[in-house]
C-alpha cells in the first residue's frame, strides 16, 4: 500500500516537471527563435534594399536629370536607385539623383515617398552620403607672386592618414 502511494507521488514529481518545462521553458525556446527570424528577415530586408539603391538606375532611368519639358516630379518616379546610368563599375551613384534627396529647388523627394518605392512600408531608414576621404589642401602665394607652395592631406573620416595618395 506504502509502494503505491510513493508511485503517486512520483507520478505527481514528473508530471509537475513536465507541466513547469511546458510553462517556463518551451516559451522561452519559442522566443529566442522568432528573434532570431526576425533579426534574419531584418538583414534580408536591409540587404534588398541596399542592392536597389546601390545597383538599379531606377525608372525613368534618368530621373535626376529631369529638366525642361518634362520637369522633375516625385511621382512620375516609379521604381527608385541611384546608380548612374550605362555606367560599367559598381557603387557609382548618380550625382543628379542624389541631389534630388536633399532640399532641391528643382524638385527633390521625400521620405515618405522614398520609403513607398523601396516598398518599406514597416521599416524605417536613414542614408549618410559622405565622401570616402577627407582631403584638406592648404595653397600658399607669396606676395611676390614667383611662388606658391602647397600642402595636400589626405585622410580617411577616422582621422587615419592615406600615405602616398595621389592627388
Amino acid at each position: 500500500m506504502t509502494g503505491e502511494a510513493y508511485d503517486h507521488l512520483m507520478a505527481v514529481i514528473v508530471l509537475g516537471a513536465i507541466f513547469i518545462s511546458a510553462v517556463f521553458i518551451v516559451p522561452s525556446l519559442s522566443y529566442v527563435n522568432l528573434l532570431y527570424l526576425e533579426q534574419q528577415q531584418m538583414q534580408n530586408v536591409a540587404l534588398s534594399v541596399m542592392k536597389t539603391i546601390l545597383f538599379d538606375e531606377g525608372y525613368p532611368a534618368n530621373w535626376g536629370s529631369m529638366h525642361g519639358l518634362s520637369q522633375f516630379n516625385p511621382s512620375d518616379v516609379k521604381r527608385f536607385g541611384l546608380s548612374l546610368l550605362s555606367e560599367p563599375s559598381l557603387y557609382v551613384l548618380d550625382p543628379d539623383k542624389v541631389q534630388r534627396l536633399a532640399y532641391n529647388p528643382m524638385g527633390n523627394f521625400s521620405y515618405s515617398q522614398m520609403r513607398d518605392l523601396l516598398g518599406l512600408s514597416g521599416y524605417e531608414f536613414n542614408i549618410v552620403l559622405r565622401p570616402q576621404f577627407d582631403v584638406d589642401a592648404d595653397v600658399t602665394i607669396s606676395p611676390g607672386k614667383d611662388s606658391i607652395s602647397f600642402n595636400v592631406n589626405v585622410s580617411r573620416y577616422g582621422g587615419q592618414p592615406i600615405p602616398n595618395a595621389i592627388v
